[in-house]
Formats: C-alpha cells, structure tokens, sequence
C-alpha cells in the first residue's frame, strides 16, 4: 500500500541522514562556498544535509495541507503556516549574525521534530494563527542553525535565500505528500506523523 511505500521510504532515507550527519542537526561550517562564489547552492543544499531539518519542513507543509483540508479553518491558513517558516527563519539568522546566542538549539531543534510529528499524528487541530505561531518559535532556531553553517567565502544574503527556496520547495514537497497520501483517509498521514516524531526522538537522544 502507498503509506507502508511511504514509510519505508521515510525510514531508509532516516537511517541514510544519520549515518551521513552524525548526530548533530546544526551541522556547522561543513558546506564549502559553492561555485558560485556567494553560497547560494551551498545555502539550499544545506536543509537537505540534516534529518531535523528535513523533517520538520516536511511536517510543516502536510500540517498546512491539514489545516486547509475540507475548508477546515479560515481560508489561507495554509499558506499563513507555509509563510510563516520562512520568514521566521530569517529572523533566526539574523540573531545570529547580530551574534545573539541561542540556548538549547539542538534539543529545539529535536524538538519540533517530535512535536510537528506529534500534531500529524494526533490530527490537532489548532487557529491558523496558533499554528503559525509555533512553527514559527521553531523556525527561528532553525535560521539560526542555518546560519552557523555559512561558509566563511560566502555572501550570508545569498546563503540565506538558498536556504529560504530550499524550505519553500520542502514544505510544497510535504503539502504534495499529505494531500497524495491522504486523498482517501488522513490515516496515512498520521502513520507518517508518528514516524516523523519517532525520528525526532532519536534526534533528542543523540542531541
């Protein structure tokens, strides 16, 4: 069946990001400046090089596709949430290159892991602007995370809009997935949640 593909597929590429990341998912300094010179491909290849990361835009994006499902909600909410990411993850980065510290990133970072997968699991359902909200605390630390990984040759602006599409086209990607996977039933969709934030709890584990 689609979901149990789907899983699988969740699965090996899990195992596949670990073994290639280690357990850090604010993976400093490792990209180099691309060809380019101003690290615009090394800013959008960077939401791929961190299972947290990955995940979490995913989830984001099925969660928006939830909030928006059969008229649930005010219209737009999902892309209120789908927005929302994005540009609070600018603010992120721009703490960092203010040198403001912030505390806990990797367990945050773990941690909306677990709880974005928790609320696709569960079918929460939240107002938009609740939604848009928490996803947006935990995109801050993850535009901070991103930012700590700005090769030093590299433009932090370009950088940063690499990072900004890459988000873009993973929550598009996550919206695409739910919207397939739960055409006939949410059900697939709530497996997929709860093996996102069973991710997300080997991620605070090894945080």
């Amino acid at each position: 069946m689609i979901h149990r593909t789907f899983l699988r597929t969740l699965a090996l590429a899990a195992a596949a990001s670990l073994a290639a990341a280690g357990p850090a998912l604010a993976h400093p300094g490792h990209l180099p400046a691309d060809v380019t010179g101003n690290g615009l491909v090394a800013g959008f290849l960077h939401p791929f090089t961190g299972l947290g990361h990955l995940l979490t835009m995913l989830a984001v994006g099925a969660w928006a596709w939830r909030l928006g499902r059969d008229g649930n909600a005010e219209r737009g909410s999902s892309w209120l949430v789908m927005a929302a990411f994005p540009a609070a993850m600018l603010l992120g980065a721009a703490l960092w290159t203010g040198g403001i510290a912030l505390p806990a990133l990797s367990s945050i970072l773990a941690l909306s892991v677990i709880a974005l997968g928790v609320v696709l699991a569960t079918g929460l359902r939240v107002p938009a602007v609740a939604a848009a909200a928490l996803v947006g605390l935990f995109a801050v630390f993850h535009g901070y995370a991103h930012a700590t990984a700005i090769p030093a040759a590299a433009n932090p602006a370009t950088f940063a809009l690499g990072f900004v599409a890459a988000t873009a086209l993973l929550q598009v990607a996550g919206f695409a997935a739910a919207s397939l996977l739960g055409r006939g039933s949410v059900a697939p969709v709530r497996y997929a949640g709860t093996a996102v934030a069973a991710c997300g709890a080997l991620l605070m584990a090894a945080a």
